[in-house]
């Protein structure tokens, strides 16, 4: 069963336990079906050991800056499903860019 995060201070032990990540999956849910400019609803990140569901709509955008870093890592393999609209989403919303 995931975790349900909805608050900036449980982050810090995310980006931790990303950050040694060697594998990140990750899905978005945006309303891009009824919005003109897509806002990103709700973040699933899973590694090998944790699954995380993310609450972004109750934080503030630069609580999900650490996140960021660790899509640009080269050193960790990323699995994006529909990545297209996913990376397009979270470049456009917060400038993060997957390597």
């Amino acid at each position: 069963m995931p975790e349900w995060i909805d608050r900036p201070e449980e982050l810090p032990a995310l980006w931790e336990h990303l950050q040694n990540a060697d594998l990140i999956a990750i899905d978005t849910e945006s309303d891009q079906m009824h919005a003109y400019r897509p806002t990103l609803c709700l973040l699933q990140v899973a590694t090998r050991h944790r699954e995380v569901v993310l609450d972004p709509l109750n934080m503030p955008d630069d609580a999900l800056a650490p996140l960021g870093a660790c899509l640009a890592s080269p050193a960790t393999v990323k699995i994006i499903h529909a990545a297209d609209n996913d990376m397009r989403l979270l470049q456009r919303q917060f400038g993060f860019r997957v390597n």
